[in-house]
């Protein structure tokens, strides 16, 4: 996913994120760990990058990368500073059914 820094809105991320989540149903947890890690990762170089993800979750850009390429096993919490900082939340806030 190649596109403009800061070019997707959270809500956008929101929607890459489920579809990934729908995709990585079909696989063992594994390849299912690839998809929304990878997905993660397009979110965050739309959004512009791992230096502002940086920012914005206060992990080093060298942990973002290493999380990224699979050169450590990220730990849950470091996810979810990653789905926060790229999505807000993990739901649409203006939802009538929530």
């Amino acid at each position: 996913m190649k596109t403009k820094k800061h070019s997707i809105s959270q809500e956008t991320a929101r929607s890459l994120f489920y579809k990934s989540l729908e995709e990585a149903c079909n696989y063992n947890a594994e390849k299912a760990t690839q998809i929304i890690v990878k997905s993660l990762k397009d979110i965050a170089l739309a959004q512009g990058g791992m230096a502002s993800l940086s920012c914005k979750t206060g992990l080093s850009r060298t942990s973002l990368y290493k999380t990224f390429n699979n050169k450590t096993d990220g730990r849950l919490g470091t996810y979810i500073k990653i789905m926060f900082a790229l999505m807000g939340s993990l739901v649409n806030k203006k939802a009538d059914h929530l």
